[in-house]
């Protein structure tokens, strides 16, 4: 078994509030991990098996919103991924590690994201406001001015 922490800027255990495997791990390829906090950092963890010697995974994290991530999902192809923060869709380029869309719609939390398996375009938020909306990224710009 292994164990992985999370610890904020202060060194206290971080709540995770939702984690992804990649589909490249589904299918036997890179093993990375999605993990969002309470905070919302997101980090992506290596977790194929370590060599002895090795005392930590690879990892990176980015601090993507203020609020809570309550939910991770990758695109099929493993080049981006979606979190929900409260209202907002976030979309993270996993090549350069940045937010690059943001899509604010929902009028209360979002807590469900899917990826349609056939188009990796497309994207649905559901939230606690009752709605569900299908996002094609091609038409929607997702303009964030980070």
């Amino acid at each position: 078994m292994d164990v992985h922490q999370f610890r904020n800027d202060d060194n206290e255990a971080s709540s995770i509030l939702s984690c992804a495997y990649s589909n490249g791990s589904n299918r036997g390829k890179e093993t990375q991990l999605a993990v969002g906090t309470g905070r919302g950092k997101i980090e992506i963890i290596d977790t194929s098996e370590r060599d002895s010697c090795e005392s930590t995974p690879s990892r990176w994290s980015i601090q993507a919103y203020d609020g809570p991530i309550f939910d991770l999902q990758w695109n099929k192809d493993d080049v981006t991924l979606a979190a929900a923060c409260e209202s907002t869709l976030g979309l993270i380029d996993i090549s350069t590690q940045a937010l690059t869309g943001r899509f604010d719609a929902h009028t209360a939390a979002i807590k469900s994201l899917a990826w349609d398996p056939n188009d990796p375009a497309i994207i649905s938020s559901a939230g606690r406001d009752g709605n569900i909306y299908v996002w094609d990224i091609r038409l929607h710009s997702g303009a964030y001015d980070g």
